[in-house]
């Protein structure tokens, strides 16, 4: 009788030790799915905040102000343009000017071959065509402004705006062949030139119509179509230039 009973207590005690672990590995995996959800909720408030911000830098007028200048700027309402891409732009055509009187604008499309790309081509391609024209022009420094547009086919392609001192590189020709070479030899097609404009100052019709042409690269439009991590514009960093101070008149 004895045995039977102690038969029944180690029966209950393996019962109990089976429930205590199930309940612990229950636990265990009731902590990492409560971790997954706060991820998952944290990822979407982001991505909310992101796109709440990325609407409010929206605009969808076709003049744009800058320092009490209108504008205009390409743009429709099924388009829009981002405000940040433009003043970003406008700013660095501004400094391109601070440094030289005239400064030749050039806007060009590459398109790419999917099957030689890689992700890093179109930054090799600046930095390479910037040494290039840069030494072959003996500059001092050059602008740049680019769009990155991608399809529902998978493929993209890149609208550039090369900004040079005029005074050096009064026609495009040289600039052209260099970027064009440049690119082919990555065995992707030959690049289109849009247009060119020489540019003295921010205000007259000579600079709008150069900004207007140039403002095609800040339309939203065809941007949503990108991978996830792929950047959507790019400009130079040319800082405006630091003008000569002239020493106080002594008095007395």
């Amino acid at each position: 009788m004895s045995n039977m009973i102690n038969c029944k207590q180690d029966t209950i005690t393996i019962h109990s030790h089976q429930q205590n672990e199930i309940a612990t590995h229950e636990k265990a995996e009731v902590i990492p799915a409560k971790r997954q959800v706060k991820k998952t909720v944290t990822s979407i408030s982001k991505q909310a905040k992101r796109r709440s911000k990325k609407m409010k830098d929206i605009i969808y007028s076709t003049t744009f102000n800058f320092d009490g200048v209108l504008l205009p700027i390409q743009n429709r309402e099924d388009w829009g343009s981002y405000r940040s891409a433009l003043r970003s732009f406008h700013s660095q055509m501004k400094n391109m000017l601070s440094h030289h009187c005239k400064v030749l604008v050039l806007h060009m499309d590459f398109h790419v071959n999917l099957e030689h790309w890689q992700e890093g081509d179109f930054s090799l391609l600046l930095k390479r065509s910037k040494q290039l024209i840069g030494k072959y022009y003996k500059l001092k420094r050059i602008g740049h402004g680019w769009g990155r547009e991608g399809s529902q086919s998978g493929s993209h392609h890149y609208h550039l705006v090369f900004m040079v001192d005029g005074n050096k590189v009064n026609h495009p020709m040289v600039v052209t062949n260099i970027l064009t070479q440049e690119w082919t030899k990555m065995g992707h097609p030959h690049p289109r030139r849009n247009n060119h404009h020489l540019i003295t100052n921010t205000v007259d019709d000579k600079f709008k119509n150069a900004f207007h042409h140039c403002s095609y690269i800040a339309k939203v439009h065809t941007k949503d179509q990108q991978p996830n991590k792929a950047r959507n514009f790019g400009v130079s960093q040319i800082k405006p230039a630091e003008r000569i101070k002239q020493p106080a008149k002594l008095t007395g």
